[in-house]
């Protein structure tokens, strides 16, 4: 999320904008007048007084051709249609239909803009006499319209006008799946058949078996079919009768919550969560049951307050469905307020609560940091791309205080569409 302006230098900062000059402009300005004045017409020299007179022609004419381009292009951008809510994904160029006139017979003029808000990076495409827009978003989003900051220069780099323009165009940016389209990243939850071996009880025992998936306890393999077929198989608990089960699923949010939404999305769009699943999150009071419906509740879940984080526990609470309802909660791999909230609910008295399986997302794992605090401070920006690894610290600190409830913890690296059990990160980070 983009971090608002102070307003008292809202002003300013505008004022700025509508100023046509820029630093070098008024340079330019300054010293060809200084040049014309003085030394043209002061003391008759030809040579300076012929200099001063082309480079105020130069910045005047760029300045005037700037402010004529400007007006032009506003007016064409506050004429754009809204066209339909705009859907896109991160990390993909998406084209909105906004366009601009290119503006191709004025000499020296170039354009360019950027979203204010929501924060999407624009590629621009000629098409024609127009600039047509495309976008690719840095973080998942809901939005109810578009601010753009619009920059009209010219080459030289001496006149340069900005300006904001709204559009009342709602809109949602969904999360970015990475490589974890061909990962079943919530593997077991799920229900069996409706049929079952007839000794098992409602409560479920382990009749049924599936092939094995990454993440299943070891101790549930069947090692006497894997002897004789060379097929991992794993028992799986299966109803003797065919009760209502549901699946709840929890995004938490919080910094570096990118992942888990990412991997939140993979589990709906797969159907992983099974038929029947209601999808949670923070700083958002309804729950989803359709894949659309979840679409919106994981953007919505970007513009969470730090209250809201680890509101996990009233939700499992409002929609317990007994013994049976299994719940998966994707989380950061940073630590953060929303551990201690988590970790509680997790650890809720017996059978007032689902069991809980937790999924730790990240986008990589990079090394301990071991650097000052200053050394830090003056390290190179993260990569463009705005993956950022989780440090094998913050990781290990929340997986051990997931594991600690008991519950079952998986770590899923979306850039590479990895999974692995929690149990085993150490061989995973070493």
């Amino acid at each position: 999320m983009l971090s608002p302006r102070k307003p008292r230098f809202e002003w300013a900062r505008r004022a700025r904008d509508l100023f046509p000059l820029t630093a070098a402009g008024v340079l330019a300005a300054a010293a060809c007048s200084l040049a014309y004045v003085h030394y043209g017409r002061g003391r008759l020299d030809h040579v300076l007084l012929t200099v001063g007179i082309i480079g105020l022609a130069l910045v005047g004419l760029v300045t005037a051709l700037v402010i004529l381009s400007a007006l032009l292009v506003w007016r064409a951008a506050r004429r754009a249609p809204v066209g339909d809510p705009l859907r896109a994904e991160c990390g993909h160029l998406t084209p909105t239909g906004f366009r601009l006139p290119s503006l191709r017979w004025v000499p020296f003029v170039d354009i360019r803009w950027s979203w204010a808000s929501p924060r999407a990076e624009v590629v621009p495409v000629r098409e024609g006499r127009h600039l047509v827009e495309q976008i690719r978003p840095a973080e998942r989003h809901h939005f109810a319209g578009v601010a753009r900051r619009i920059e009209v220069g010219e080459v030289f780099g001496f006149a340069r006008i900005a300006f904001r323009v709204r559009q009342a165009r709602p809109g949602r940016f969904a999360p970015w799946i990475g490589g974890l389209e061909q990962v079943q990243v919530a593997h077991g939850l799920s229900g069996g058949d409706d049929l079952s071996h007839p000794d098992g009880t409602p409560t479920g025992d382990f009749f049924d078996m599936r092939r094995y998936g990454a993440g299943d306890p070891i101790r549930f393999i069947l090692w006497k079919v894997f002897a004789k077929t060379r097929d991992l198989m794993v028992r799986t608990p299966e109803k003797a009768i065919s009760p209502d089960r549901r699946t709840v699923a929890y995004l938490v949010a919080g910094e570096g919550d990118e992942p888990a939404a990412g991997a939140a999305r993979v589990a709906v769009d797969t159907g992983a969560l099974g038929t029947s699943w209601v999808l949670g999150a923070d700083g958002c009071s309804e729950a989803a049951s359709s894949a659309d419906e979840a679409l919106d509740v994981l953007a919505k879940s970007a513009g969470a307050a730090p209250d809201d984080s680890g509101a996990l526990g009233a939700f499992l609470t409002r929609l317990n469905r007994g013994a049976g309802t299994r719940a998966v909660v994707f989380v950061p791999a940073r630590p953060g307020p929303w551990m201690q909230r988590v970790t509680a609910a997790a650890v809720g008295p017996s059978g007032h609560y689902p069991r809980v399986e937790f999924i730790v997302c990240t986008d990589g794992i990079g090394a301990s940091d071991s650097r000052s605090a200053w050394a830090r401070l003056a390290a190179a920006a993260p990569p463009s791309d705005g993956l950022i690894a989780a440090r094998q610290e913050d990781l290990v600190a929340v997986v051990n205080a997931l594991s600690a409830t008991g519950a079952n913890v998986l770590v899923v690296d979306r850039p590479g569409g990895r999974l692995v059990n929690g149990r085993a990160l150490r061989g995973v980070i070493s």
